[in-house]
């Protein structure tokens, strides 16, 4: 195993530091190992419902803690694709609601996906 010059290592660590807040603006060369920086979100999207309105309930976290500001978008399957309905963005407690009302009698497919600046 290589060892990694100080003051690249240096950079490497402030290099993982930016990148876990999605923001980065360096210029930088690492002369040895790759540099990997592994966060682990977790999406679950929960639904009640109201007469024909469909509350849909997401919720991101990333390794155990509540993600803040991202874009959660919302999808329902018309039978042959999966078509956007819309987006929320996530509070401070990591939860996007998105209300849904249905066209009639029926059975909906949803589904989230989530984007994290």
């Amino acid at each position: 195993m290589m060892k990694m010059n100080m003051k690249y290592g240096v950079v490497a660590l402030a290099l993982a530091a930016i990148l876990c807040v999605g923001i980065a603006y360096a210029c930088f060369t690492i002369e040895s190992n790759q540099v990997k920086v592994t966060i682990n979100y977790t999406l679950s999207l929960t639904y009640t419902y109201s007469g024909s309105v469909v509350h849909l309930s997401a919720h991101l976290e990333a390794q155990g803690n509540p993600v803040g500001g991202a874009t959660i978008t919302f999808y329902l399957y018309d039978g042959t694709a999966w078509n956007s309905i819309g987006t929320q963005d996530t509070g401070s407690g990591g939860n996007a609601l998105f209300d849904y009302a249905t066209t009639g009698n029926g059975i909906y497919y949803f589904k989230a996906t989530y984007y994290v600046p």
